[in-house]
């Protein structure tokens, strides 16, 4: 079965949690968008929901902590309880004026889980500078 409007939706608000749950170094909420074993794949690799926490602690206390994550054109493919979603990253930074941090493409495995959708695998795949 093809997925449904309100299945992208929900997608694309998953995508929107994310961005909002490490902006806000809330540790638990981002591993909360991944399955109990996603995998995040950017800078480093952070597998299993101990290590998807620690990667939001560590990302709180470095330079990057005050980037904003944006999302655009993002693609959406599958159906029944799996997808996987293509899009594109831009952080930037509020507290310094005209301050480009990345860019770069998301692409996403996706698993519905007890009715949620989650991310499996995320890895960013960064443009070059």
């Amino acid at each position: 079965m093809a997925l449904s409007v309100d299945d992208r939706l929900a997608i694309l608000e998953l995508a929107a949690r994310y961005n909002q749950a490490i902006d806000g170094a809330d540790a638990e909420g981002w591993a909360g968008t991944f399955t109990p074993d996603g995998v995040f794949e950017g800078r480093t690799t952070a597998r299993g929901r101990e290590e998807l926490m620690a990667f939001v602690r560590e990302r709180a206390a470095s330079e990057r902590a005050h980037y904003r994550h944006w999302n655009s054109n993002a693609v959406i493919e599958g159906d029944g309880d799996r997808a996987t979603m293509r899009l594109y990253l831009l952080t930037v930074s509020p507290q310094e004026q005209d301050r480009f941090g990345s860019s770069g493409v998301y692409h996403d495995e996706l698993v519905r889980v007890g009715g949620q959708w989650k991310f499996q695998r995320r890895r960013v795949q960064f443009d070059q500078a």
